[in-house]
This record gives structure tokens, sequence and C-alpha cells, in this order.
């Protein structure tokens, strides 16, 4: 298993709709979005509400997305998935 997701949570993803394309995770007092394009067939982009102003990294790149409010729309290839860190 890949070291920052040690030790393991057991918290599942709570999902927006039955597409299962963006949801979040609430684990220890933070909240961490996650969007999959898994039946997507061409690049697009999918849009995860964030809950007010907040940083957003990209978890498995460890990439600063910058400080965001609103909605942040991040870039899709097809059949893939991001984990973001949202800090309030």
């Amino acid at each position: 298993m890949w070291p920052p997701l040690l030790p393991p949570t057991g918290v599942a993803a709570q999902f927006d709709d039955a597409t299962l394309q963006v949801g979040q995770v609430r684990c220890r007092g933070r909240r961490n979005g996650c969007a999959s394009s898994t039946g997507m067939t061409s690049r697009a982009r999918l849009s995860v509400r964030l809950p007010g102003a907040a940083t957003v990294t990209d978890y498995w790149y460890r990439g600063s997305l910058g400080r965001r409010e609103g909605v942040l729309s991040i870039p899709m290839t097809p059949r893939s998935a991001r984990l973001l860190k949202v800090l309030s």
C-alpha cells in the first residue's frame, strides 16, 4: 500500500449520485474529495463542490491546486481517478 494512505481508515467514499464520479471521504476531521472517470470515453472535466474557501492538494501527485472557493473543475482522462485533500 502507498505510504501516505497508511494506516487504512476503513472509511468509504460518499458519492454525490449514482454515476460514482464525484464524492467525498470524511475522516479524522478532514474532508477529501474524489473524482472518477470510469465511464468516460474521452477527456472531460469534473466539477467538485468545495465547502467554502479551501486549500486543495492532489493527494496522489502531491501537487497543490491552490486556494479555491465554490466549485473546482478538474481535468480527467478516461478511466482515471483523483483524490483531493481539501483543507478549509
